[in-house]
């Protein structure tokens, strides 16, 4: 019996449900959320690449930037009941037009140069030899092959990926691209 099943098979279940009866719509709401990451990426790739076979279009509600980026031909980002931005994944991430949208996808970076703002990706900051631009190393974060380093920069807090730790305290110097 279906109440017997975990949520995650639950949610499965319930898709494929709603597959069998060939629609020509499927609307998803947070539709991997309660699956476990091993299956969820597995099934997430079969879904979306059957749905392009049979020529099934989606609308997916997610709050994982990640997966909207690998599987939509078209995004809306929504803050506050109001379309804040759409358009083609990759322009929506590589054009952010502000620290909300950025956030959808990785740690966003809003910081204060000069009276000048800039919104950056922690992969878009380098630590370099010698740079104008010092900060002190406030925490590091594993996230597997690579380092999440926080830092603080003019009391504004800065993300940076790096491959290796670096300590606490670590005064470094930084290169925006």
């Amino acid at each position: 019996k279906i109440k017997n099943l975990s949520g995650g098979q639950q949610q499965r279940v319930a898709i494929a449900r709603a597959l069998a009866k060939e629609p020509e719509l499927l609307l998803l709401d947070e539709p991997f959320s309660q699956i476990d990451n091993f299956k969820k990426k597995s099934f997430r790739r079969k879904l979306f690449d059957y749905l392009k076979k049979q020529d099934i279009a989606c609308i997916v509600a997610t709050h994982d930037g990640n997966e909207a980026l690998s599987f939509a031909d078209k995004m809306l980002v929504i803050q506050n009941h109001k379309i804040i931005e759409r358009g083609d994944p990759v322009a929506v991430y590589k054009n952010k037009k502000n620290k909300y949208i950025a956030s959808l996808f990785d740690d966003a970076n809003e910081i204060t140069i000069e009276h000048k703002k800039l919104l950056l990706y922690p992969h878009q900051i380098k630590i370099v030899e010698k740079s104008a631009l010092k900060t002190t190393v406030v925490a590091s974060y594993f996230k597997g092959f690579y380092w999440l380093i926080e830092t603080e920069f003019n009391r504004q807090k800065v993300f940076i990926n790096h491959p290796s730790d670096i300590k606490k305290g670590t005064e470094i110097n930084l290169s925006f691209q």
